[in-house]
């Protein structure tokens, strides 16, 4: 018998109406990613929907917050699938620890630090003047997809195991990371049943990718993963609306399974305003791929120089993994 590893009391007289949910990200993982299905979970109990949760386990997290399981709904039980170790990644480890014994690292360069930390899609590309850097990209490349590929593989045959005892209305998956829509697409077809697919992020319409991964071999992966899935489910979810067309107009003969779901809020109450004399704007998150401060920065610039103002009436304020701008330093970049 195949043991949740966190299961919610049942509510009185409740069915067994239940969906079977893949998620990489799910409490209590203290992800951004976490919080879609996490929410989302709540208006499905209220319509008397029972939920199956394939996620990644806690004990391949590096972080975690228990207390995000107490806040589920009734009826949920959540399934763990660790982190796969790669045969690759053992023994790149072991060519890089052998290679640092003979020659330690070195300071960054000024050119490797000025190295962007992301790549836009048309900037994606094979280049014949650097093809040591493209060939590992290709690599890191591929070997994201095999670490994702190897996760939903196991999901799969845990999917496949539940399914044996238990009935499910849907499959739904929900994905960055992006093959658990494989897995979910695997799980549907073997079990018949229909499949959402629910996408937080693009994934072959992604607008940026991290500099070690940004090859050919990422997108070429991705729109072939994409392509079978879109194939299989009965519905595609956004979460925006520019996703959506963009999706519709890549997919004309899907158009009409593709819809917009966006990301919420809490309606809490919210605390009243205690501030002084200064104006701080403040931002609490994370600086990555094109997420680019300098507009916000020479905006604030105009204002300065316009208004005359001074450190003691007007601040900025970042909060959070906002150390750097394509590998230079924030406060750099805002001076």
């Amino acid at each position: 018998m195949i043991r949740p590893f966190f299961e919610s009391p049942k509510r009185l007289g409740s069915s067994e109406s239940r969906l079977l949910l893949i998620s990489y990200h799910f409490p209590p993982a203290q992800t951004a990613g976490a919080l879609r299905w996490e929410k989302f979970s709540q208006y499905a109990a209220e319509r008397g929907w029972a939920m199956d949760v394939v996620t990644l386990h806690p004990s391949s997290l590096s972080m975690l917050d228990v207390s995000r399981l107490a806040t589920l709904p009734a009826d949920i039980r959540a399934y763990g699938v660790p982190d796969p170790a790669l045969w690759a990644e053992r023994l790149e480890r072991s060519v890089w620890r052998g290679y640092r014994r003979i020659r330690p690292r070195k300071e960054a360069s000024a050119r490797s630090a000025s190295r962007p930390h992301s790549l836009g899609q048309a900037e994606i590309r094979w280049t014949p003047h650097d093809v040591p850097r493209g060939l590992r990209r290709g690599y890191y490349a591929w070997l994201d997809y095999a670490r994702q590929g190897q996760w939903a593989r196991a999901a799969v045959d845990l999917c496949l195991g539940l399914s044996g005892s238990q009935t499910y209305a849907t499959v739904i998956s929900c994905g960055p990371p992006h093959m658990a829509h494989e897995a979910g697409r695997r799980v549907a077809l073997a079990t018949g049943v229909p499949l959402v697919m629910d996408l937080r992020d693009p994934w072959s319409l992604v607008q940026r990718l991290p500099e070690g991964i940004a090859s050919p071999v990422w997108l070429a992966l991705a729109a072939r993963y994409e392509r079978r899935t879109m194939a299989r489910a009965a519905l595609v979810v956004t979460n925006t609306e520019p996703a959506r067309l963009a999706l519709q107009a890549r997919y004309p003969e899907a158009r009409s399974r593709i819809v917009t779901v966006t990301n919420g809020y809490d309606e809490d109450p919210q605390p009243g305003s205690r501030h002084g004399r200064r104006f701080t704007i403040a931002y609490a998150g994370t600086i990555y791929l094109d997420r680019d401060p300098r507009i916000l920065f020479r905006a604030a610039a105009r204002v300065v120089r316009d208004l005359a103002l001074g450190p003691s009436d007007f601040r900025i304020e970042f909060m959070g993994d906002v150390e750097s701008v394509d590998g230079v330093p924030t406060l750099v970049v805002a001076g």
